[in-house]
Formats: structure tokens, C-alpha cells, sequence
């Protein structure tokens, strides 16, 4: 039998009694021990008379777990990642203390029934498998508490497309992790319980979500985006609100979830048709308008490899000819951004705005993520030129103190307010070797998100066609409704786009916006003029476009959409 490492120390069997704890990582045994372990023969640590935590990583050649292991009778933890396991020994069933078993990263279609026997277990993760809806076989009827103590379940990164049906079984439930499957339908048993305070359904095929969800009396955290939601409206709640105020989006379905929709409700876009025709008879009266054109050169923004695995979610677009001529302007604009962040943006958590003047910028773009002593900008609001490891630590030093706690009087003075501003938001980026940043074709960073702008592309008093970034490391849809926020909160505050100057000839599609406005009614209080940004990866394939067909879901009545 192979001899194992114990923190880089040989162990053989007479040290055996004496070990609690066990961990084996490929990158750390010779090739001919880990041909030994990837055969599935009999470990001698199984022998282990008081081995409590045993874990077993990157072996992909292992595919079966020995029958052995059911001689480790004080196990209380079980870990077997990113190996090739095909199935689970139904020894399994004999660790009668085990509480933590973690398989993620396998390679298993099927759980076999022995896993229901363990009725210590309290925690179960199956995330990153093959397991389907035939994965589950249906626990035996006589086995009655079942898992009684089981409170975690992740079974995300799978191929399923219904809930497991013995979840609704299991009494205490607290946490279910199953994002990214491919689920449409839900347990409602399990939801009839009202047991759950962490809810992951994130990234599934889940059209409409059932009136059995508002039973989650005791709901922290609800993730459900990502989804074909059909209701708009659900749809933002669900983004906006999810994980941090779920029952916001509770109530609206406890409103709507059980009523049928209309007959006669119209989708948007026949909406829009109709109120196109109403509009020549002045049936109906927006206030606000928005053009959207498609230039036949668009910007085109690439993400690389590395951001898309750090913060992988980005919609652009361009404002064409945003009047900004007065101070006051500019003023309004930033407290527009500021507004959304804080209310859409969940304090830039689900996502964060960054804007540039056009004009001051050098295509192509490109969206990337690099070591902060890698990256040099200057930021919004200073004259040197800095990387951004000094950046972050400048705001470390500004940190505004804890709750409760006081800053002395010599640091009070030499406090940076700017910095001290955005060091709130130093939380979303520390623990990361990387950041991410947007790059002009002048090797120039023009924004280092969620933290700042840079001063190369500031907007100052003019007219500009402004390009609008908005970054994610959560959601595409969550980067599209931060950005419909944006332009509905612009609309509202009565921001224009710039009609031509008076005795020019020039001519501009920011020029037919006015004259549509003139021809609907006198009362278009604000218009904008937006053009598409698309952005893809390196070889082209398309991640967003915005405006698309689907974005600017706004009232009808008070939002006249022009252009699709």
C-alpha cells in the first residue's frame, strides 16, 4: 500500500494512530505514488483509528473512492476534489459520524441510495459533476427521518433540469446552492417548508418562478439571476434586490406570481408599435425619448481571457452629443452616476459606472484584468501618474474608521477626502492579485472599476458624445439594468442630447431626434440620442451589445423607444 504525505512528511503505518488529520494534493507525491492512489487500491491511512478529516485533491485518474473507507468509522469529514471519481463507494453508508462530505469536480452521474443512510451528514456538495434528473434515485419509504441533519446542499455547475425531488423531504434544509443547471422547474415541496435563508438558483432556464417562493419567511439571501424571466419587472427586483433584500422581490410575486397573465397585455416591442400609431393621433404622450442608431463602423470593446475570468460582465454604450455646456451640468451628470450606484448598483456592488469623453479616447479598446503593480493611471481627480497597488494603498491609508472608532487628529489632517471617499469600496477588489481595467489603443487605462476613472478622458464643459461603461463580477443583466438606470435617471433629470447648433448645415442623427420630438408633441421634456457598443472576446464572438431589443424596458406611457 502506497505511503501518503502528511504536510510533506512520509507517514506508514506506525504513526498511524496517532493522526486526526490527512491531506493529499497531486502536486505534492512522486509520480509512482500517485499512480498507486490513482488505481483506487486500499490507502493506509484508512487504517486511521481516529482520523477525522481526510482529503484527497487533483488526482484525475482516481475514479472510484475504495470500499475500505468505511473502516473510518470517526470520520467526520470527507473531501475528494477535482479528481476523476465516476461513483461513490455505497460504503459510504458506514461513516457514522461523517457530517461534511465534499465531492466537487468529479466526474459523477449517479448517487447511489447509501448516501440517504447517513444521518450525521450536514453538509452535501456535488457541485461541478455529470449528475442529471436520473442521478437521484428515489429514497427508500421506510427511511423516515431522511438526512435529518442535513442543512447545506450545493449541486450547482450540473446538467440538471428539475430540483431533486427527495430535497422536499428532508426536513431542515438551510442553504441550496444549484446555479448554472439547466433547471426550469422547481421543488416546491422543499419551498413549502420555509426553511431556506440562502436560495442560489442563479443561471438556469426558470421562466416564471411559482408563488410557493414567498413561503421563505426566513429568506437572507435569494439569487435568481440569469434566468428567462418573461416579467420585466420581476426581472429588475431580482437583480437589484436578490441578495441583499430579498423580500422585496417576495412581495411582487406574492402580488403577481399566482394571477395569469392578460390576454390583451402587450409584449414591448408591439407596444411600441402601437404606441407609434397612437402617438400621430396624440393618444398617449411620453415625455421622454430615446433614439438609438447603429453606426456601420460601432466601437467595439475586447475582453481578454483574464478579465473574463476575474470580472467577466461589461455593457457600453456611446451618448451622442450630451450637453454638458454649464458646470451645473456636469454636476447634475455625476450625481446621476452617484444616485445609481447607490440605489441600482447596490453601492457598486452588482455593478460600477465609469464614463469618457470620446473625442479623448483611441479605439480599439480592450477590457483586461492585471496585477495591480503591473497597471499605471492617473486617477480621476490627481497629477501623477501612479500604479494601482499605490492607488489602492493610497485608499487604504484614507480608510474612513470602523463604526464606533475615531481618527486621530494628526492623521484628520492630512486625510485625502477624495480618497477617503472611495476607500469604502476597497472591499471589492482586495483579496484579488488582480484588477480589472479599460485600455485605449494608446495603452492608456482609462478606468480601473469599481475604484475610479481616469483624468485622460474626464468630461468637462461641452458638448461630447460620452461612452458609458458599466462592469460586473455578478451579472451580464445586472450591468444592463444598472445602465437602464443610468439613462432612465438621466431622462428624468431632464438631460439632453444637443440639437444642432442654430445656422448650421451640418446634419446628425442627434438632428432627427429633435425633429421627431417636434413632429410627436410639445411634450418631450428630455431626449437621448444612444449608440450601440458591442464588446467581444478575442476572436470575436459577441458577450453584449447595448441597446439591444431587450434592454430599455420602460413604461411605455411616459418612454417613447425609437429605432429597433
Amino acid at each position: 500500500m502506497a505511503k501518503l504525505y502528511l504536510d510533506g512528511i512520509k507517514v506508514g503505518a506506525d504513526h498511524l494512530d496517532s493522526i486526526h488529520e490527512f491531506s493529499v494534493k497531486r502536486a505534492d507525491v512522486s509520480d509512482e505514488d500517485a499512480a498507486i492512489i490513482s488505481k483506487g487500491e486500499p490507502m493506509t491511512i484508512f487504517s486511521a483509528k481516529k482520523l477525522a478529516t481526510l482529503k484527497v485533491d487533483g488526482f484525475q485518474d482516481l475514479t472510484q473512492i475504495h470500499s475500505t473507507v468505511g473502516k473510518c468509522t470517526h470520520l467526520l469529514q470527507l473531501t475528494y476534489i477535482r479528481n476523476g471519481l465516476l461513483g461513490i463507494s455505497p460504503e459510504i453508508s458506514q461513516l457514522a459520524s461523517l457530517s461534511y462530505l465534499d465531492l466537487t469536480e468529479n466526474k459523477l452521474s449517479e448517487v447511489p441510495l447509501e448516501v440517504y443512510s447517513i444521518k450525521t451528514l450536514q453538509t452535501l456538495i456535488l457541485a461541478r459533476n455529470h449528475l442529471t434528473d436520473a442521478s437521484f434515485p428515489p429514497p427508500p419509504e421506510d427511511l423516515k427521518p431522511l438526512l435529518p441533519e442535513l442543512r447545506h446542499v450545493d449541486l450547482s455547475h450540473n446538467k440538471m433540469s428539475v430540483l431533486p425531488a427527495w430535497l422536499g423531504k428532508v426536513e431542515q434544509v438551510t442553504e441550496l446552492l444549484a446555479s448554472d443547471n439547466e433547471i426550469s422547474s422547481l421543488c416546491l415541496e422543499l419551498l413549502m417548508k420555509g426553511h431556506l435563508r440562502v436560495l442560489d438558483l442563479s443561471r438556469n432556464k426558470i421562466k416564471e418562478f411559482p408563488y410557493e417562493l414567498t413561503e421563505l419567511k426566513k429568506i437572507k439571501t435569494l439569487l435568481l439571476v440569469e434566468n428567462p424571466v418573461s416579467d420585466r419587472r420581476l426581472l429588475k427586483l431580482i437583480v437589484q434586490h436578490g441578495d441583499t433584500k430579498p423580500k422585496s422581490v417576495l412581495d411582487y410575486l406574492g402580488t403577481h406570481a399566482s394571477k395569469a397573465r392578460s390576454s390583451d397585455t402587450l409584449s414591448q416591442s408591439e407596444g411600441r408599435k402601437e404606441l407609434s400609431k397612437k402617438s400621430k393621433g396624440q393618444a398617449v404622450h411620453p415625455r421622454h425619448l430615446i433614439k438609438v442608431v447603429r453606426n456601420p463602423n460601432p466601437l467595439v470593446v475586447q475582453a481578454t481571457k483574464s478579465v473574463r475570468a476575474h470580472r467577466p460582465y461589461m455593457v457600453c454604450t456611446i451618448i451622442r452629443k450630451l450637453d454638458l455646456l454649464q458646470a451645473k451640468d456636469i454636476k447634475k451628470f455625476l450625481a446621476v452616476q452617484t444616485a445609481v450606484h447607490e440605489g441600482a448598483g447596490n453601492k457598486r456592488k452588482l455593478a460600477a459606472i465609469a464614463t469618457h469623453n470620446v473625442s479623448l479616447l483611441t479605439p480599439p479598446l480592450v477590457y483586461d484584468a492585471r496585477p495591480l503593480g503591473e497597471v499605471l493611471l492617473i486617477p480621476i481627480g490627481y497629477e501623477n501618474e501612479m500604479s494601482a497597488k499605490e492607488f489602492v494603498d493610497l485608499l487604504e491609508t484614507n480608510r474612513a474608521p470602523s463604526r464606533g472608532g475615531k481618527r486621530s487628529a494628526a492623521v484628520k489632517k492630512t486625510t485625502d477626502p477624495q480618497a477617503a471617499a472611495l476607500s469604502k469600496y476597497l472591499g471589492l477588489v482586495q483579496g484579488h492579485d488582480k484588477i480589472a481595467l479599460l485600455e485605449d489603443g494608446d495603452k492608456r487605462v482609462l478606468s480601473l472599476p469599481p475604484l475610479t476613472n481616469c483624468a485622460h478622458t474626464m468630461l468637462t464643459e461641452g458638448v461630447h458624445d460620452v461612452l458609458v461603461e458599466v462592469t460586473s463580477s455578478r451579472s451580464l443583466q445586472g450591468c444592463k439594468t444598472v445602465l437602464d438606470g443610468l439613462i432612465m435617471e438621466m431622462l428624468q433629470r431632464g438631460m439632453k442630447s444637443r440639437e444642432k447648433e442654430k445656422g448650421s448645415d451640418a446634419h446628425s442623427d442627434t438632428d432627427d431626434l429633435e425633429v421627431l420630438c417636434d413632429d410627436l408633441q410639445e411634450g418631450i421634456q428630455s431626449w437621448l440620442c444612444l449608440e450601440q457598443v458591442r464588446v467581444t472576446d478575442e476572436n470575436g464572438t459577441l458577450l453584449s451589445v447595448y441597446p439591444s431589443r431587450t434592454d430599455l424596458q420602460f413604461d411605455l406611457s411616459s418612454v417613447l423607444v425609437q429605432g429597433f
